[in-house]
């Protein structure tokens, strides 16, 4: 049995000497009629080194995001609608593959979970509106398209297993296949406030933004939250059953600064100049420092561990680890 810490160790020290241990000499072939790998053996050992990355931390546990391999978006100088991506470790860049019709002016355009790399695509077709298409590629080569629409955004599952998309006024999750596991509206996220947002929508024309906050380590659970008019809620979904769990505490209201734990359902937040941890599961709400300067700046560095302003050092951060 790996410890997380052992584990996270073991993880980062394969995937780093298998990238370590390549040669440079390319050339590209095309495994799909949207994207191109680099075959050569650097790109061998970054397919290796990310199979045995997700499989490390699916046996040991550790499946929080901290210290896993990104990708790195850049457009080809020569020609605009080729981008190359690059997969990182820390500071370092790997040229991986080349992609087409990127939109790369979305947001969140590329997401690299598990074994996949799924990637948001801009169709533009001469005397048609532009087509957004979300794409699955297997790091070995296989692709599948698994959902169309416009104005969407996307969050994959740790290991790649699900997404959850949201398309206008619809929240979707979806497998790995792009196959429709759940389907709900807007203004179902809200919970109790469902009524009153679906009367502002239909007699105001008013949209709530709704943000994908991620899932739990496990995948059993999506978060999400729902805003308007100075209103907040957030959401947790399971992606098997559908449950559906909506949050409305007061003391987000108004709060200036927040970040959830997608694992735990901890809530860092920031109000009046105090920095709070509200856990929506346990329905508890704990005060950890206090600022006249009323910004922190939190996150999260692990499911308990945290991170914020000195209030007494400008410029210097404080790691604490809750008990």
């Amino acid at each position: 049995m790996f410890h997380a810490k052992e584990s996270r160790n073991l993880v980062t020290a394969f995937g780093i000497l298998s990238l370590y241990a390549v040669a440079t000499t390319a050339y590209i072939f095309s495994l799909s009629p949207k994207l191109y790998f680099l075959g050569n053996k650097q790109q061998e050992a970054l397919v290796r080194s990310i199979q045995l990355e997700s499989r490390l931390r699916e046996v040991s546990g550790f499946l929080d995001e901290q210290d896993t391999f990104s990708v790195e978006l850049r457009q080809d100088t020569q020609d605009p609608a080729v981008t190359r991506a690059y997969v990182k470790r820390t500071s370092n860049a790997y040229p991986f593959a080349t992609v087409t019709d990127v939109y790369l002016t979305h947001p969140h355009p590329v997401e690299l979970r598990g074994e996949s790399l799924f990637v948001l695509r801009k169709i533009l077709a001469e005397g048609q509106d532009a087509s957004e298409e979300l794409w699955r590629y297997a790091i070995t080569g296989e692709g599948v398209k698994l959902y169309a629409g416009k104005d969407m955004t996307f969050r994959a599952s740790p290991q790649g297993t699900y997404l959850a998309l949201v398309e206008g006024g619809t929240f979707v999750v979806l497998n790995r296949k792009g196959e429709e596991m759940q389907n709900l509206t807007v203004p179902q996220l809200a919970g109790e406030s469902a009524l009153q947002v679906q009367t502002m929508i239909e007699e105001e024309g008013l949209h709530p933004i709704v943000s994908l906050e991620g899932w739990s380590s496990n995948e059993s659970m999506f978060w999400g939250r729902v805003q308007w008019k100075g209103s907040t809620v957030l959401f947790r979904v399971d992606p098997l059953s559908g449950d559906l769990v909506a949050y409305n505490p007061t003391s987000l209201q108004g709060a200036e600064e927040t970040a959830l734990h997608p694992t735990t359902g901890k809530v860092l937040y920031a109000l009046s100049g105090e920095l709070h941890v509200l856990d929506l599961l346990q329905n508890t709400d704990v005060l950890i420092a206090s600022s006249v300067r009323h910004t922190f700046h939190p996150r999260w560095i692990d499911r308990e561990t945290v991170e914020y302003d000195d209030a007494e050092k400008k410029g210097e951060r404080i790691t604490q680890k809750l008990s």
